[in-house]
C-alpha cells in the first residue's frame, strides 16, 4: 500500500488555466509543477491536445478531477 509519506516532494505549483498561460511560461522556472483540471481534457480537442504537449515538455503535470463526487453528501451519481 502506498501512502502519502512514500511519495516524492514535487514542490508548489499551480492550477493551470488557459488564461494564464503566458505569465506561467514567463516563470517556468519557478513553477516545476501544474496542476490540470482533467475533466477539461476527457475528450480534448487539437488545440487542447497541443497545450498538454507542449505543457508536458516543460512541467511536471498532476491532474485533478472535480466531476467524480466519491465524498459528497449526494451519494454517487449513476450517470
Amino acid at each position: 500500500m502506498v501512502v502519502a509519506t512514500d511519495l516524492p516532494f514535487l514542490g508548489a505549483g499551480l492550477g493551470y488555466r488557459t488564461p494564464l498561460r503566458p505569465g506561467i511560461f514567463q516563470h517556468r522556472a519557478e513553477l516545476p509543477v501544474l496542476e490540470l483540471v482533467a475533466d477539461d481534457y476527457l475528450d480534448p480537442n487539437a488545440e487542447q491536445r497541443e497545450d498538454l504537449a507542449l505543457l508536458r515538455e516543460h512541467f511536471t503535470l498532476i491532474p485533478h478531477a472535480i466531476g467524480l463526487s466519491l465524498g459528497s453528501a449526494e451519494g454517487l451519481d449513476g450517470h
